[in-house]
C-alpha cells in the first residue's frame, strides 16, 4: 500500500513562522492574517522592518495550534 502521508504538510523547523507561512499553515490569504494580528485576534509577535513603518508578524507554531483549539494563545 503507498503511503499517504505526503498529503500532511510538514511541520515548519524553525520555532516561529513569518506572515506568508503562517497564513499557509492556516489556509487564510496572507492579506486576512494580516489585519487578524494587527487587531489582536491571532496570537503573534510583531516588529518593526527597519525604517519602514510596516510591522513584520512572526507566528509560533505551537501558539497558533492552542488558538485553534480554541486554548487561546499567546499574544507574545
Amino acid at each position: 500500500m503507498r503511503n499517504r502521508n505526503y498529503l500532511v504538510k510538514a511541520a515548519p523547523k524553525r520555532p516561529f513562522m513569518r506572515l506568508n507561512e503562517a497564513a499557509d499553515y492556516l489556509k487564510l490569504s496572507p492579506r486576512v492574517l494580516r489585519v487578524m494580528a494587527k487587531a489582536g485576534d491571532v496570537p503573534c509577535k510583531s516588529c518593526k522592518n527597519g525604517t519602514s513603518e510596516r510591522l513584520t508578524y512572526f507566528f509560533s507554531q505551537s501558539a497558533l495550534d492552542n488558538w485553534l483549539n480554541g486554548n487561546g494563545g499567546e499574544n507574545q
